[in-house]
């Protein structure tokens, strides 16, 4: 099996910094054209860049999201999010009339939009430099899944903010692993005390009839709190970043709904806020025409995949006139586990597209970002990560 994984492509390792874009994304277009399926020695285990075999990790029973050692395990429980069987049904089952349907609508009408426009008023009132980007994405988030979960906005900013060492050690960005784990135990008192109360909210009476145990309700409200918080926020980053990169298209999105919700579509595909995630294979197999370990990891480079010119034709550009033929990104995942929260997260970036190209003020900010008064960073997709601040003067 050794001699296997040395006839595999090798790549360096997924985490290292590449800070010019275009050297990061054409090195994955030379390695994705060599091999759907690459070796890494330092993370031990399988790259995957090609969409098909991408899709095929993530929706086949060969491969699964449980693995005794996985990180998410050790900082949040066994959830969903990681597990099979009953224990990923049952909270699925329980948490998705939330994210779906006549509820969601709900949500996106009372919840989202509120969230955007309560952040623009924020800004109104400080009159002073905001980091569009980073305040004003975590604002809007962290409003969002408060309003969810039931929580007060300065409990949910408390949160967030402690929780920093947790999403800086998911995606590799130097915090050890013991920092990270402290964190989680000082959160998850928080969770412990909201989870063992039946209080009303849009995601408790969901979860407090369905789950009994309290340890897996805890559980579950802290991995919904850290999704929908950092997720979101990513989401709202690069959207934000793109936005700034294609001012030749905002005239024709202030006129169609439509056309903003194709934009912001096409956005996460070119920037996936989940640029990698994990699976493990169940046993030996075959996948790329390569001999796979059973128990090895998986990534799956989500990013590299929506990019891949074998699916997307001109997957690098930005498209509001893609075919319907075209197969859906990756950027949620896909199959089982694809990411409950994905309708959520879109309809925060079309309320704050809607807002950027409508709303008076917003539009003084697009003008400042557009005339590069400031303009964003790039640093590569990660397990989890943010681009750096875009401050604008209002």
């Amino acid at each position: 099996m050794e001699s296997t994984r040395q006839a595999l492509p090798s790549i360096p390792s997924l985490f290292e910094e590449i800070r010019d874009e275009y050297l990061y994304w054409s090195s994955l277009d030379d390695m994705r054209r060599s091999s759907p399926l690459h070796w890494s020695a330092k993370e031990g285990g399988y790259i995957v860049l090609s969409y098909k075999e991408a899709r095929h990790v993530l929706t086949s029973r060969a491969f699964t999201a449980t693995h005794k050692s996985r990180a998410s395990r050790h900082l949040f429980g066994p959830t969903m999010i990681d597990s099979e069987g009953d224990l990923h049904t049952r909270q699925k089952r329980c948490t998705i009339p939330a994210f779906n349907g006549r509820s969601f609508e709900e949500t996106r009408n009372r919840i989202v939009s509120a969230a955007v426009r309560d952040t623009i008023k924020h800004i109104i009132r400080l009159n002073s430099p905001f980091s569009l980007s980073g305040e004003f994405a975590e604002r809007i988030a962290i409003t969002v899944i408060c309003k969810m979960l039931g929580i007060e906005f300065n409990i949910g900013l408390y949160l967030y903010n402690r929780m920093r060492p947790i999403f800086r050690y998911l995606g590799n960005e130097g915090t050890d692993f013991f920092a990270s784990l402290s964190a989680s135990r000082k959160v998850r008192i928080i969770f412990g005390d909201f989870s063992a109360s039946e209080h009303q909210s849009l995601l408790n009476t969901l979860i407090y009839p369905a789950i009994e145990d309290c340890d897996e309700r805890t559980a579950l409200l802290f991995l919904l709190f850290a999704a929908g918080t950092e997720t979101s926020i990513c989401a709202i980053t690069l959207l934000l970043r793109i936005f700034t990169e294609y001012p030749q298209f905002h005239l024709e999105l202030s006129k169609s709904k439509i056309l903003r919700s194709v934009f912001v579509r096409e956005a996460i595909r070119l920037e996936s806020p989940l640029g990698i995630t994990l699976r493990y294979a169940s046993t030996s197999q075959e996948l790329g025409n390569f001999r796979i370990e059973r128990n090895r990891p998986i990534f799956v480079h989500l990013a590299s995949a929506n990019r891949d010119p074998l699916v997307f034709d001109k997957a690098d550009q930005l498209s509001l006139t893609r075919k319907g033929t075209e197969p859906s990104p990756l950027t949620f995942g896909s199959g089982r586990h694809k990411c409950l929260g994905s309708a959520l997260a879109l309809a925060e970036m079309e309320s704050v597209l809607e807002h950027l190209l409508l709303c008076p003020v917003m539009k003084q900010l697009q003008i400042c970002v557009e005339k590069g008064v400031s303009t964003p960073t790039f640093r590569k997709p990660k397990l989890l990560g943010n681009f750096e601040s875009i401050d604008l003067p209002y």
